[in-house]
């Protein structure tokens, strides 16, 4: 009976690596809307939106860990990476989810390109999900992406995983899935950011994703958001040093009860005075 509850939930959570917007993104149950900041952008910002690697985002690495609902089963950890260059921005994506039942291992690679006030971001996927005893499922996609500044500290964009199985009538494909959001955000001021974003994918609802990160001088960090779909809700804390910079999270959904997660960054750079 234990196994049977680990296998529903690992189901119901872990196939949607890079198909959902939160299980890409570091693996934390929460939107990286920081995609849409000026001044809140960090390693893990382009797994909400490829476009922001266009901008010159210090070169840095990413190790994520959460505890999905306490339960090592549900355990999910990711590493990401970015690297700004003359030709565009680059970035990657490593991450496990699941355990002995079931489990799902996925790469991913980003470019962006700046073009004005206009950038323009893809993602190339590869997956690979199975259930114990039985043969491996394969599969790839791509996301594309699209980032505008309205104004200055206001942007806007949106994000589409998957488009082709998005364009589809009828039966899912095997170990595919899509969703398209739209996102927005704007930095208040330079430690002050707020963003949202609207998620539609097939056979769901539209839900609404919210985010604000509040910096307190260039040491602490202060987030928080709320999914609309299960009412869950997010916080977290930061605490930065030098070109480390180390994230206590924790999800509370409604029903499942909580999950806990630790980040740890790196910046190769360290950022100018």
């Amino acid at each position: 009976m234990k196994q049977l509850y680990f296998l529903l939930l690992q189901l119901f959570f872990c196939t949607r690596i890079f198909s959902q917007p939160s299980s890409a993104t570091s693996g934390i149950t929460y939107q990286p809307l920081t995609a849409y900041s000026d001044f809140q952008v960090d390693v893990n910002s382009f797994t909400a939106n490829q476009a922001v690697l266009a901008k010159k985002i210090r070169p840095g690495i990413s190790v994520t860990g959460e505890r999905r609902f306490m339960l090592d089963e549900n355990s999910v950890y990711t590493a990401t990476g970015v690297l700004s260059t003359p030709l565009g921005g680059f970035g990657f994506q490593l991450c496990h989810a699941g355990g002995s039942l079931y489990r799902q291992d996925a790469l991913g690679l980003a470019y962006a390109h700046e073009l004005g006030r206009l950038a323009l971001g893809l993602q190339f996927n590869y997956s690979i999900q199975g259930f114990k005893g039985y043969e491996s499922v394969n599969s790839w996609n791509v996301e594309f992406a699209m980032l505008w500044q309205i104004e200055k500290h206001l942007h806007t964009g949106i994000q589409i995983h998957n488009p082709a199985e998005l364009l589809k009538r009828g039966e899912k494909s095997e170990g595919t899935s899509s969703f398209f959001q739209w996102g927005i955000g704007y930095d208040l001021s330079e430690q002050f950011y707020v963003g949202a974003a609207l998620i539609k994918s097939p056979y769901r609802s539209v839900h609404l994703l919210t985010n604000f990160q509040y910096q307190f001088g260039k040491k602490f960090i202060a987030k928080a958001g709320l999914q609309s779909e299960t009412g869950s809700l997010f916080a977290g804390a930061g605490l930065l040093w030098g070109n480390l910079r180390l994230d206590l999270t924790v999800n509370q959904h409604p029903q499942l009860g909580i999950s806990p997660g630790m980040n740890l960054m790196y910046w190769f750079k360290s950022l100018k005075p």
